[in-house]
């Protein structure tokens, strides 16, 4: 079952909400740790990053980001 999406503003809460953008970041940090280990690590460490999306909401018009 899937999470559904709602504005995060107190008095909205609307679940009308639009997708604006999905971004990821990359694992730095596990990349750099992981490749002191061993190149496959480091490689590995670094695609497991995180995904975020940011969503506007029709209602009240606020941009805010979801981490997935």
């Amino acid at each position: 079952m899937s999470k559904k999406v709602q504005c995060p503003r107190m008095f909205c809460r609307s679940t009308d909400v639009e997708p604006v953008g999905v971004s990821k970041k990359a694992g730095l940090v596990k990349g750099a740790v992981g490749s002191l280990i061993s190149p496959v690590v480091g490689v590995a460490g670094l695609l497991s990053g995180k995904k975020e999306a940011t969503f506007l909401c029709k209602k009240c018009g606020h941009t805010f980001t979801v981490k997935l």
